[in-house]
């Protein structure tokens, strides 16, 4: 797995096999998931990480290993913040981010 983000476009890219893309599905608004011919998942689009994104929905409805949806929910955590009640992407650090320039 791998993580990309684009500071001038605020938008982070989840890398999860080296798989040509056949297709790309949107998820929501700001969130795509990209599809290997087979259906596999191949990467993970979130435009404004600042918000909440459905990962838990992506890892339902998308063919995404065990062991890289264990790392996905390691890596990504929402938190509620008490003062505004709304979720926030919390970005952990277990591997380290290339910036994409």
């Amino acid at each position: 797995m791998r993580l990309d983000y684009d500071l001038d476009a605020d938008a982070l890219y989840v890398t999860l096999l080296s798989e040509p893309v056949a297709r790309t599905v949107p998820v929501e608004d700001l969130t795509v998931v990209d599809l290997a011919e087979d259906g596999r998942a191949v990467g993970i689009e979130v435009i404004g990480i600042g918000r909440a994104w459905p990962l838990e929905k992506i890892l339902q409805d998308f063919d995404i290993d065990t062991e890289t949806a264990a790392r996905l929910r390691a890596q990504f955590s929402r938190e509620v913040t008490a003062q505004q009640g709304t979720p926030k992407l919390h970005v952990g650090v277990a591997e380290p981010m290339r910036v994409a320039s």
